[in-house]
């Protein structure tokens, strides 16, 4: 079966999470012919990335297995964001499902992005106690939170840093553009190497290789949430790649897929719907993006 058979399957997948490790492995229920490519599109020439100067903010001792990011920053809770130059780049598959269409073309001003997800340690450092799916691994993906709780997490810490930046999720636009890392196919060649996918349970972060714009996990291990309200279309998007908040959708957007699916779901321009704003699952997480 394919990811679009609809939301009240894609929710069972994604509840089957919660059940725990005593289940066989969840990545067969997303199986299925994934979607024909054809002859893969030649790569967009990846934009040339010049760091730019953020006085303040230090280079602190690394604080989780993230690697020390090259062209981008350290803040000073050692959080790794790398610096993606904006460009004009095609949005969407003409492949994927009726919500990733009409393909379109979206231009992105410069942002950062986190180099890896959010990890356990780094959200106990601003958060309450949470209960994790995978306990006692603080270089694992914090997952379990929801989309307002990932709010106030992102509210603490621009006032804890109070640095140059202005933290926040991720646009739709942003994700997929930073995802795709200058690659127009449907599918990341070597998927294997770059995901976990198809397990039972979250793998600490940046032990895959990273995409070409040294990025880890964009595909895999958690969803992500991005700041878009859900809409079953891209008619009528934004084409600065701003966040769609416009509208009365009750759903927000996850993306990248997650541990316990198949490599099927590894697809830069696929959008999971079926996620309210207070979903709380153990295969959705986040990482951060930044305004300069």
């Amino acid at each position: 079966m394919k990811p679009k058979l609809g939301v009240m399957l894609v929710t069972a997948l994604l509840i089957c999470a919660c059940i725990g490790s005593a289940m066989a492995q969840a990545g067969g229920t997303g199986s299925g012919k994934p979607i024909t490519t054809g002859t893969p599109a030649r790569p967009s020439p990846t934009p040339r990335r010049t760091k730019p100067k953020v006085t303040s903010i230090t280079s602190p001792p690394r604080m989780n297995s993230c690697p020390t990011t090259v062209g981008g920053i350290t803040n000073k809770l050692g959080m790794q964001l790398e610096y993606i130059v904006g460009d004009t780049f095609t949005m969407g598959s003409t492949r994927g499902d009726p919500n990733e269409r009409p393909v379109h073309k979206v231009t992105l001003r410069n942002f950062y992005i986190g180099k890896c997800e959010v990890t356990q340690k780094e959200w106990k450092q601003l958060m309450p106690p949470k209960d994790f799916g995978h306990k006692d691994c603080d270089d694992c993906p914090v997952e379990n939170v929801s989309w307002q709780e990932v709010q106030k997490f992102i509210t603490q810490l621009n006032h804890v840093l109070n640095d140059n930046l202005t933290y926040r999720l991720p646009t739709e636009a942003e994700w997929e553009y930073a995802c795709r890392a200058g690659n127009l196919d449907d599918f990341p060649a070597g998927a294997n190497k770059i995901a976990w996918h198809s397990g039972k349970q979250t793998q600490r972060v940046a032990m895959k290789d990273p995409n070409a714009w040294g990025l880890h996990d964009m595909y895999g291990n958690v969803w992500e949430w991005c700041e878009d309200w859900y809409h079953d279309s891209y008619d009528g998007a934004p084409a600065d790649g701003s966040a769609w908040q416009t509208g009365s959708s009750e759903f927000r957007v996850v993306r990248g897929s997650a541990y316990n699916f198949d490599s099927s779901w590894l697809r830069p321009s696929f959008r999971l719907k079926s996620v309210t704003p207070k979903t709380q699952l153990k295969t959705i997480g986040f990482r951060l993006a930044a305004s300069p």
